[in-house]
C-alpha cells in the first residue's frame, strides 16, 4: 500500500510538472505570447537548479515550430534574475542537455539508498527508546 501511495504522489508531481512545462511551452513557443510570471519563474528555476532543460529530451523539447531558442533556465549563465520578454533566449555558454524528468529520477535513484538508511536508523532509535521507556516503567512498578 505504501508503494502505491508513493507512486501516486510521484505521478501527481509529474503531472503538475508536465502541466507547468506545457503551459510555458504553449505560451512562449507555440503562441509567442505572455505567461504568468510565477509559472515562468517556476519552470526556469526548476531547470536552472536541477541543471536540466525541458521536460524530456533536453533542449529539443522546446525547439518546435521552427523555434531555435530555449528558456533561460536551460542556460548555465542565467542567474535567476531577469526573464527575457520573449521567454526564450540563445545560451551564450552551456545549454543543459538532459530533460528534467530524467534528472529528477536520477537524483531519486542516487539518494534513495541514503533515505532508506536514514529511515532505518530512525526506526531503530525509536525502538530503543521504547524499550528503554518500558524497562524504566517496569523498574518503577517493582520498586
Amino acid at each position: 500500500k505504501q508503494w502505491y501511495q508513493r507512486r501516486v504522489a510521484i505521478t501527481a508531481g509529474e503531472e503538475k510538472a508536465e502541466e507547468l512545462f506545457d503551459n510555458y511551452k504553449s505560451h512562449y513557443v507555440v503562441d509567442n505570447g505572455d505567461i504568468d510570471a510565477d509559472v515562468a519563474l517556476a519552470v526556469n528555476t526548476a531547470q536552472f537548479v536541477f541543471e536540466c532543460c525541458g521536460l524530456v529530451d533536453g533542449p529539443s523539447w522546446w525547439k518546435t515550430n521552427g523555434n531555435t531558442q530555449v528558456p533561460p533556465g536551460c542556460c548555465s549563465e542565467w542567474g535567476g534574475e531577469d526573464l527575457p520578454a520573449s521567454g526564450l533566449m540563445t545560451c551564450a555558454e552551456t545549454t543543459y542537455d538532459v530533460g528534467c524528468t530524467q534528472k529528477v529520477n536520477d537524483m531519486a535513484d542516487e539518494f534513495g539508498v541514503v533515505i532508506i538508511v536514514v529511515m532505518v536508523v530512525i526506526i531503530v532509535f525509536e525502538l530503543l527508546c521504547l524499550i528503554a521507556a518500558c524497562y524504566s516503567k517496569k523498574q518503577e512498578m517493582v520498586a
